[in-house]
């Protein structure tokens, strides 16, 4: 069986305009040809035990567990903007701001952009307050943007870092727009 021959989208109605549909053509061992149309949600939620957020259906969350209470959670676009969230059980993580920062910009220190720093803040829907850096990074038209924020609790805590450049697309701005509007804090 042939899985995926074309796609083609179908039409959108008003009453379905947060769904995308997707006609896909399968072609049978018998040579006939099935038509499928899928509807699938344009916006979905992701959600651990610490912490939940939106993302576009056109990318999915990757969440690894790095050992030691430490999962760290990753939404990726090609162009280069990121989100990652580092969930720390039994350790307060707001110490390692500077540790990641320094991390994310060596290389583009040693290369020679100029780098600056400073303090931010945000505050989320929810009511809590994640407290860091934002750092920004240039050199000859190439620029990038990170935040590096935590929010802790007693031994415990969340690092999110946003990363963007400045050939980030509208929807790689949407994503982290849609982040921000969404991201809540479930760690106690």
């Amino acid at each position: 069986m042939q899985y995926l021959q074309e796609t083609t989208y179908c039409p959108l109605t008003e009453s379905n305009m947060n769904w995308t549909w997707v006609s896909v053509s399968i072609s049978l061992n018998s040579g006939e040809k099935v038509e499928v149309c899928v509807e699938a949600k344009d916006i979905l939620s992701y959600s651990t035990a610490n912490f939940s957020f939106d993302h576009p259906s056109t990318l999915l969350p990757a969440r690894e567990d790095l050992g030691d209470g430490l999962f760290q959670t990753m939404l990726a676009s090609t162009s280069g903007s990121v989100i990652i969230v580092q969930e720390y059980i039994g350790m307060e993580p707001c110490s390692l701001i500077d540790l990641m920062v320094h991390e994310v910009t060596k290389e583009e220190a040693e290369y020679g952009y100029r780098i600056t720093e400073s303090p931010a803040t945000k505050r989320l829907v929810d009511g809590n307050i994640l407290n860091g850096k934002q750092v920004n990074s240039v050199y000859r038209g190439d620029e990038w943007s990170r935040h590096v924020l935590c929010h802790r609790v007693r031994d415990a805590g969340l690092l999110v870092m946003i990363q963007t450049n400045n050939i980030a697309t509208a929807a790689d701005k949407e994503m982290i727009e849609l982040f921000w509007r969404s991201f809540r804090v479930t760690i106690r």
